[in-house]
């Protein structure tokens, strides 16, 4: 069941249709730049934002691949704008 929720949020992470290389981009600038100062609390608010999605869809009762598709999209969208931020100030 719960690799099932990885593996949805794993595919929209990674799905260039919707998100193109933002995503990937973000990942990236954060495995080589989320040592520096300034952006280091960016990169701290990011993640702490989506751990607090995957601590929801852990303890959710809902079906694990139908809650997450239906709603995984429209959780990275809110934290698009800081994703963005971050890859700029790079």
């Amino acid at each position: 069941m719960k690799e099932e929720r990885h593996i949805e949020i794993l595919k929209e992470v990674i799905n260039i249709q919707n998100w193109n290389f933002l995503w990937l981009s973000f990942l990236f600038g954060l495995l080589i730049f989320a040592k520096y100062g300034k952006r280091r609390l960016v990169y701290m608010l990011i993640g702490f934002q989506v751990l607090s999605y995957l601590a929801v869809f852990l303890i959710s009762p809902y079906e694990p691949s139908a809650h997450v598709k239906n709603v995984i999209d429209r959780l990275l969208l809110h934290i698009a704008a800081i994703a963005v931020y971050s890859i700029a100030a790079i």
